[in-house]
């Protein structure tokens, strides 16, 4: 097996074990439409803007995860 093939299966593996049925056929569905040539309005060149956006909404979703958790005080003394 090609080693980018390998590097590609893992990566549907990945997603295929962390995401549900319908979040599954969302991503893939995208990565379908790209490999067929669909822009999702980026021009056909602008690797760097894309790249910067997948950065850009990876930081931006990870940040809006942990402004969710809940800041428990005090030690773990006090636990009971």
């Amino acid at each position: 097996m090609h080693n980018n093939n390998k590097r590609f299966i893992e990566a549907l593996q990945l997603l295929a074990i962390r995401l549900n049925k319908d979040e599954y056929t969302q991503i893939t569905d995208i990565m379908y439409n790209l490999f067929c040539g669909l822009n999702y309005e980026y021009e056909e060149d602008d690797v760097f803007t894309i790249m910067a956006d997948i950065k850009r909404i990876q930081r931006e979703a990870k940040k809006k995860k942990y402004e969710s958790f809940k800041v428990i005080k005090g030690s773990k003394n006090n636990v009971k």
